[in-house]
């Protein structure tokens, strides 16, 4: 029996509820998959990182142990597995060990601690790390039938040694005569806080220019905005992301007339969902968005408008009818929307709030049921509900990317709550979907089942389908 594993059996045999006390006399950290050989080493005098992250990022992340090296076995063991999670944190790596190995600097150990006769254990925690292989880069080229688009998005990761993610973004819209009616460009710094990477600030902008969109009055302008806030992870069974934040808007038309607007944002994320390649097959996700604003005035007039509260809530939940090779999935998706108007700043509060002061682009769109165009926005609420049956084709494999689905869709917008109690759109049909990492096909035949004078019910198919690029 070697040396090395006589070391590593002498230390698995103590026992965690010991009271022996242990010293760690250095930490290192081994980024694999990394080719070291064009890296410099650091030697510190407690940690001796390779590669990646910057030295001042590990030592906040690292701090709990390089402060207080001397622990008892309980103590360490629940400190490094709050290190091994804040790591996963980081988004960075996609799995994260820790060895703990006898060591043989005995230096500066302690001869006895807390009246113990018995001199502690010094110990070598050995970091190994494998990068996460994100996608720097990512085009995606869409077609359907109402439009086409392209959209690049550009991100840079860990630049900076801090685990900040970077994001730059363009895209392009045009409508069916392959006219330019919308363009966008944005960029998004995240950035953890290196002592708690579950912690984020978040910093967006984004410039929409809109020409001739027919959904819009006026139908040529364009908007500018940014946000700030915290976003906050948990990894649990349902991931739970919670974003809060400042959101400030300018929008101009052609007309230069101004429009301002400050909102506090919220955002919750819940999902647990399972995967057979890019197709859910267990598990639900939840998804609530809540748009308070603060202050809304046209800065010609510098008139005052009313605040708003606009609501969003998504759900979705997946379950398999036959679990053998994942036969059938019956999936069931519902969206609910509502803005609430809040009371007049210029009136002496007893006047009933006018929906008016709603923007169009803060209405709510209903992106069209499968065999419907109804009158697709609303300034007061909206709801959809669709259900689902997956088949996967016989004697293909598990993780193929094609799937039959059978559908059912109804869904309404309204302006008010005498609208919303009306008859709905009902629509169903059937879809041939071809959905993978670099490609997305959507083809879909529907049939209307409800007659609204607002809808133009007519059977027939509709397309869509996306290409994204490395």
């Amino acid at each position: 029996m070697s040396e090395q594993l006589a070391k590593q059996i002498q230390l698995s045999n103590i026992d965690h509820n010991s009271n022996i006390l242990l010293y760690v006399t250095d930490i290192k950290i081994n980024e694999l998959g990394i080719d070291k050989s064009n890296s410099k080493i650091k030697s510190l005098t407690n940690i001796n990182p390779y590669f990646g992250l910057s030295e001042s990022f590990y030592r906040q992340l690292l701090d709990s142990v390089l402060s207080n090296p001397l622990q008892n076995v309980s103590n360490l063991v629940d400190t490094l597995a709050s290190i091994k999670q804040k790591l996963l944190y980081t988004g960075l790596f996609s799995s994260i060990t820790i060895d703990l190995d006898l060591s043989e600097k005995t230096k500066n150990v302690p001869n006895n601690s807390f009246g113990s006769s018995i001199k502690p254990l010094p110990l070598t925690a050995m970091i190994s790390l494998t990068p996460f292989p994100h996608n720097k880069f990512q085009s995606t080229s869409s077609t359907s039938s109402s439009d086409n688009s392209l959209l690049t998005q550009y991100n840079i990761f860990n630049s900076l040694g801090q685990a900040e993610n970077i994001g730059f973004n363009a895209g392009v819209n045009l409508n069916n005569d392959y006219k330019l009616d919308e363009k966008q460009a944005g960029l998004s710094i995240i950035y953890p806080l290196p002592s708690n990477p579950s912690f984020k600030s978040v910093l967006a902008s984004n410039f929409t220019d809109i020409k001739k969109n027919k959904n819009f009055q006026p139908a040529t302008h364009n908007q500018f905005s940014t946000s700030i806030g915290v976003q906050k992870n948990w990894a649990n069974n349902v991931c739970p992301v919670l974003y809060n934040g400042l959101s400030f808007v300018r929008r101009d038309d052609k007309s230069s007339n101004a429009f301002l607007k400050t909102a506090f944002v919220s955002s919750l994320i819940l999902d647990n969902r399972k995967f057979f390649n890019s197709f859910p097959t267990n598990g639900f996700k939840l998804e609530i968005n809540n748009e308070l604003t603060l202050s809304q005035s046209d800065k010609n007039t510098f008139k005052k408008l009313n605040n708003f509260n606009k609501l969003n809530f998504q759900a979705e939940i997946h379950s398999p009818i036959i679990t053998s090779q994942n036969r059938i999935t019956a999936s069931l998706l519902g969206q609910f929307d509502l803005i609430h108007v809040l009371h007049d700043p210029n009136s002496d509060g007893t006047d009933i709030p006018s929906i008016d002061c709603i923007h169009n682009m803060d209405m709510l769109y209903l992106n069209g049921l499968k065999g419907f165009k109804p009158n697709l926005q609303s300034k007061y609420g909206l709801y959809s509900l669709k259900g689902l049956l997956s088949y996967k084709f016989p004697y293909t494999k598990i993780t193929s990317p094609l799937r039959f689905q059978v559908f059912g869709h109804v869904g309404n917008v309204f302006n008010n709550w005498h609208d919303a109690t009306q008859l709905p759109a009902f629509s169903a049909g059937f879809s041939l979907i071809y959905q993978s990492s670099i490609a997305a096909l959507d083809l879909s035949y529907s049939i209307p089942l409800s007659n609204r004078p607002q809808d133009i019910a007519e059977p027939g198919f509709s397309f869509g389908c996306a290409l994204s690029f490395f």
